[in-house]
């Protein structure tokens, strides 16, 4: 199971335990962005940890480019149009939460 949120996580670990399910013999939980408490966590959670850093210069990067974009713009007040995609790589925090096979 992949949780999304803290609040998930303890949702999910409560309910496995009412159902006598045993973490990670029958369940493997992965929590999607890292906290704090993962790694005290029993068992301790396995966690996919989010580029935070760069994902805050990536954003102050992109902002400055729309500015600048925009000021270079011909009278325009408009902003660049479309979406940006932008990928970064996480890193997966292999702990105890995950049988291995």
């Amino acid at each position: 199971m992949v949780s999304l949120s803290g609040q998930g996580i303890f949702g999910l670990l409560q309910t496995a335990a009412l159902r006598g399910l045993a973490i990670p013999q029958d369940l493997s939980v992965i929590a999607f962005d890292e906290q704090l408490w993962s790694a005290y966590m029993r068992p301790p959670l396995t966690a996919v940890v989010q580029p935070i850093e760069e994902m805050g210069r990536r954003t102050v990067e992109m902002l400055f480019e729309t500015e600048t974009a925009r000021k270079n713009a011909s009278g325009s007040a408009a902003g660049r149009e479309g979406e940006a995609v932008v990928w970064l790589r996480g890193k997966l925090e292999s702990r105890e939460s995950v049988r291995h096979v």
